[in-house]
């Protein structure tokens, strides 16, 4: 930027105060090879810190590492999603400005003409979240998963056997409801 249109304290042309970068505009380097989820998680900590990084590394087995992840002045948004995508895990705003990581329980089950109810069910066990189902959720299906995440899994069956919406109330606590047209369900927005 020439130095006249740099104005960081917005008062004065000529300021020698250093801003820091809007979160939206943060921009990361990162050379991270056979590094654990952890230790990229912190370089993203390092180099954008006015954002929370929020990890729950628990997902990821000690043995787990990304082989090869590199971005150079990349947005450290759109970086964070590559680097989750290829460590196998998930990310959500918790709020602005704090960003939630985890890696979602993987599952494998077979089922033959269930309750959709009977499957949320074992899909809740076995994530350790809350699954909330609307009263008009209803129907059967058959299906096998194998080492699937669990969070798919629940958006795909809630597809399959109507047109439900997953929305994700807080970090634990998802909903299943009617798309659209349910009293009270209509226009809530959330992340699936």
């Amino acid at each position: 930027r020439p130095e006249s249109d740099f104005n960081p304290c917005g008062q004065c042309a000529g300021c020698a105060q250093t801003a820091a970068p809007k979160e939206s505009e943060a921009r990361v380097n990162i050379a991270a090879r056979d590094a654990t989820v952890t230790q990229t998680i912190e370089e993203f900590r390092r180099q954008v810190p006015q954002v929370i990084f929020n990890l729950d590394a628990q997902g990821w087995p000690d043995e787990f590492r990304v082989h090869e992840f590199v971005v150079a002045d990349k947005p450290w948004r759109s970086a964070l999603e590559a680097f989750i995508k290829q460590a196998e895990g998930e990310i959500y705003e918790e709020s602005p400005g704090v960003v939630c990581i985890t890696r979602p329980v993987r599952v494998t089950f077979a089922f033959k003409n269930a309750s959709i109810r009977t499957v949320v069910d074992l899909l809740a066990r076995k994530s350790g979240t809350d699954i909330i189902l609307h009263p008009d959720v209803a129907g059967r299906l058959t299906l096998s998963v194998t080492n699937v995440p669990w969070p798919a899994v629940l958006e795909a069956v809630a597809k399959t056997v109507g047109s439900y919406k997953v929305v994700r109330e807080k970090k634990d606590v998802f909903r299943v409801a009617p798309d659209s047209g349910s009293p009270g369900y209509e226009g809530v927005q959330g992340e699936s």
